[in-house]
Order: structure tokens, then sequence, then C-alpha cells
């Protein structure tokens, strides 16, 4: 699961299915800090992805996509 909405971030990690939570970077700082990328202290199948620059996701959708693919092939 790959989203931007942390309802669905936290829902996912409860129950155990591999999200990545995409954030800005005025989202809600227990995810990740500004530009970090990486595991989610939270849920053991969850990752964060937060923005470096306000209004540019280009790079967060691309680590998504990166991360994501990785994930898909350690089935």
């Amino acid at each position: 699961i790959v989203t931007a909405c942390t309802s669905l971030s936290h829902a996912a990690g409860a129950l155990g299915k591999k999200v990545i939570a995409l954030n800005n970077m005025s989202d809600y700082f227990t995810w990740c800090s500004v530009g970090q990328i990486g595991k989610s202290d939270w849920y053991e199948n969850a990752w964060c992805i937060r923005q470096t620059k306000c209004g540019v996701w280009d790079d967060v959708v691309e680590h998504a996509r990166e991360l994501a693919i990785k994930l898909l092939e350690d089935k």
C-alpha cells in the first residue's frame, strides 16, 4: 500500500500490511523527520518517505517507486 493518508497508513500498519507513507514537510512528525526515508518505529511493515522541499513530490514518488519494487522483489 502506498498512501499519503496517515489514517490508511495506521490501519495498514496495524493489520501487518506493507505500507509506504508519503508525508509532506509539515505532516505529523512521528512518522519520520524532514527528508527522511526509513522504517517506521510504530509498525514492522511500514516505511516513511517525507518531502525534502515544500511542494516538491517528484523525489518522494521516485523513492516510493524504488522502495515498492524492492519490497515486491523481497516477497
